[in-house]
């Protein structure tokens, strides 16, 4: 019997976003859903020049915007230029003037309701609280959108924003991603997994599968993507499976040809 390699598909609800944001874009509002989630983390990396900000703008919110049924970043530009945390009326500080070295840092906001939000810069724990059970609102992930009242917008660099369901898993400066657990029943040699249509990358291919040796693969999205779609893009092949396919297409051009099959 020809062996099978079978693929468990293990990813986190949401949304990674590739964009890079510098303050010049009106509408950034990104298509995201976190709502059947019993835990979401918002996180992205951020540099903001200094002393160049207003007094108060949003750097990234999910949900019903601008209300108490999201939760949000932000960060206060001129006064104690600290990043703030909401979940409706709750909120988490980071330490003052956090972004005043001019460099990237990244910035995590672990919510679950009916329990605590965390706030984590640059992967280290810097404010918790506890929240009520609101669960979480159905809406639009928006990033450094201009406030309607001030007209103000964030000034700086916003990257790697990314919407996704399940804690904080503590790498600083990186989203989380998708992963695939491989296995097989007999042993499978170059093995090659594809997500065909989304644009990224794999850390490991073309690989030697073995049985009770499961194969655990991160993918690393360079184009918004989210469960969904990840999991329909993806093909598994292996060395019997191409040879397979050749032997197939030798078949049909010699039938074509006229020839008989072998």
């Amino acid at each position: 019997m020809r062996r099978l390699v079978a693929v468990c598909v293990v990813v986190l609800s949401g949304v990674v976003h590739a964009t890079i944001y510098d303050g010049s874009q009106s509408n950034n509002v990104i298509k995201a859903s976190v709502a059947k989630q019993q835990r979401a983390t918002l996180s992205f990396r951020v540099q903001s020049p200094a002393n160049e900000n207003p007094i108060y703008v949003i750097l990234a919110e999910y949900g019903q915007l601008r209300t108490n049924n999201s939760f949000r970043l932000t960060f206060n530009g001129r006064r104690e230029r600290r990043i703030c945390g909401f979940y409706g009326d709750v909120r988490v500080y980071s330490a003052p003037n956090v972004l005043d070295d001019g460099l990237l840092h990244h910035v995590a906001l672990d919510i679950e309701p009916g329990r605590a939000m965390t706030l984590y810069v640059d992967g280290k724990k810097a404010d918790a609280a506890s929240v009520p059970d609101r669960g979480f609102a159905r809406g639009p992930l928006a990033v450094a959108q201009r406030m309607v009242a001030s007209k103000t917008q964030f000034r700086g660099r916003i990257e790697e924003v990314a919407l996704t369901g399940g804690a904080f898993i503590g790498r600083a400066g990186a989203p989380r991603t998708p992963q695939i657990t491989l296995t097989t029943d007999k042993p499978a040699f170059f093995v090659w997994v594809n997500a065909t249509g989304v644009r990224g990358e794999f850390d490991d291919n073309s690989f030697t599968l073995l049985p009770g040796e499961p194969r655990t693969l991160t993918f690393t999205p360079k184009e918004p993507t989210n469960a969904e779609t990840f999991a329909n893009s993806l093909t598994v092949t292996d060395l019997s499976k191409s040879f397979d396919a050749a032997t197939q297409s030798a078949v049909r051009q010699r039938k074509t040809k006229g020839g008989r099959e072998p």
